[in-house]
């Protein structure tokens, strides 16, 4: 924060040097910022999956710009705009970053910048990750011109539906079955290049539905690919483990395990994977894909 209030005293000397006041800033560069994302279609639909974002501006490694983005400037069709001497900059603007996300700005550039779970810091656990959407690029400003710059954000996040029929008949016990995913991915990078933290478990929260002997939890993820070391658990509330899968097993069991094709594209943009666990027969059975046991399929909303 102090070296952002620092470089923005700067930017105001440097201002007032070229003659760029607030009466008169016709000659100053001036960026305009317009965001993208077309959820795999054709079409800008920003506003129907991101509802605020922040934007982070870097010249030569040094922090420039921070500020937030409201609903109504990414539905504007306007853009941002904002001056800055003319230089080259690297921008990167995370969205939906909200009270799960923490960034973690360092010295160095947006290459040492980092985008974590609040949980890495020590406050609460794991339960669900924000669905982030991610966007950079680089631009340059000459003197007394205006450069207009479109960002494309891409999708940071992967949503997963559990639904669990059968565990408290298989199971007697009071409470609802404990759900753990391990081998998660914790953070990114501000280019996106997804971390982990070593020993971090996602508790998602589970709840009873409204078909009987049926409990479904909804949660999101940072993104992973078809070898991720993500495992999935089911234990007794308190007790021990009663189920276990690895997911990168689960996104081949209906492809070709042969040529590790996954049975969902993970490369799409807006990805809900839906995972059911069935406990009523003699084995547990477990599918990507949305059970005719459930009454109505879980509704994105987190």
């Amino acid at each position: 924060m102090r070296k952002t209030l620092k470089a923005t005293l700067c930017l105001l000397l440097l201002f007032g040097q070229a003659g760029c006041i607030k009466e008169n800033t016709d000659d100053c560069p001036r960026a305009v910022l317009t965001l993208y994302y077309d959820a795999d279609g054709e079409r800008n639909v920003i506003g129907e999956y991101i509802h605020g974002a922040v934007l982070y501006v870097f010249d030569h490694g040094e922090l420039v710009v921070q500020r937030p983005v409201s609903a109504s400037e990414i539905t504007s069709g306007h853009g941002i705009s904002f001056i800055l001497p003319a230089g080259n900059y690297h921008v990167v603007c995370w969205g939906n970053m909200d009270e799960y996300s923490r960034p973690v700005l360092t010295d160095g550039g947006p290459d040492r910048c980092r985008l974590q779970h609040t949980a890495m810091t020590g406050a609460g656990r794991i339960e669900t990750f924000d669905p982030l959407y991610h966007a950079a690029g680089r631009f340059a400003l000459a003197d007394k011109t205006t450069t207009s710059h479109r960002l494309d954000f891409r999708s940071a996040h992967i949503g997963l539906d559990f639904y669990i029929r059968g565990f408290g008949e298989r199971y007697p016990v009071a409470g609802n079955p404990e759900l753990r995913l391990t081998g998660i991915e914790t953070g990114y990078d501000f280019a996106k290049n997804a971390s982990r933290t070593p020993g971090a478990v996602c508790y998602p929260v589970v709840k009873r539905d409204a078909a009987p002997g049926v409990h479904t939890a909804q949660l999101n993820v940072l993104r992973f690919d078809e070898d991720t070391p993500m495992e999935i658990g089911i234990r007794i509330p308190g007790g021990e483990e009663v189920f276990h899968l690895r997911m990168a097993e689960l996104l081949t069991q209906d492809g070709d395990a042969t040529r590790r094709t996954p049975s969902v594209s993970l490369d799409r943009e807006e990805l809900r994977i839906p995972i059911s666990v069935d406990f009523t027969g003699n084995r547990v059975d477990v599918a990507i894909e949305i059970p005719d046991w459930v009454e109505e399929p879980i509704r994105p909303g987190i």
